[in-house]
């Protein structure tokens, strides 16, 4: 409890330890029943590790699209499989709202497949993209293409690696 001490010698002194002690246990329970601010998180779905390969469906090139993300924020694509370098066009493209969107080239590519005429009706509805980080990309660019997955509403996507044909057409690239 607080008192005044009015003594004969110096003026009166307020006892400020229950004060003190009023503010811990408020900085305490304003601690404890705080919620702390959850981080966003995207989910993703993994493959199973117990499928055979037997199991494993084969993917038609004229439903796929491939999407390279190289250094310097550069995201090359071409459709198909990509599996003859000299036989594939290679497209640069940007996460920019620009000409060269990769926005606007997955939209694309997403109403070709839906109009394609030798692809069954549940194939035209599902376009497959194939995302193939390289070892110079920033880690940002990952993050940017899922979500352009999500604002292209595309559902059919998988993250892989790059194979020789692939570092290839990279290295092609760079080189203009």
């Amino acid at each position: 409890m607080a008192e005044i001490n009015t003594g004969k010698k110096g003026s009166p002194r307020v006892d400020m330890t229950p004060m003190v002690d009023l503010g811990f246990l408020l900085v305490t329970f304003f601690m404890v029943t705080t919620t702390f601010s959850k981080p966003n998180v995207m989910a993703l779905a993994m493959p199973d590790k117990t499928q055979k390969k037997d199991d494993i469906q084969a993917v038609k090139e004229s439903q796929t699209i491939t999407v390279i993300l190289a250094e310097n924020n550069r995201v090359l694509y071409y459709t198909g499989l990509g599996v003859d370098p000299s036989k594939t066009t290679v497209e640069v493209g940007y996460f920019n709202d620009g000409a060269k969107s990769i926005r606007k080239a997955l939209l694309k590519r997403k109403d070709d497949v839906a109009v394609s005429p030798n692809l069954t009706a549940d194939e035209r509805k599902n376009m497959i993209v194939l995302i193939k980080p390289d070892e110079k990309c920033r880690y940002k660019n990952v993050v940017d293409i899922l979500d352009e997955m999500k604002i292209c509403d595309i559902k059919t996507y998988a993250i892989v690696g790059l194979s020789e044909p692939d570092k290839e057409m990279v290295k092609s690239t760079t080189a203009q």
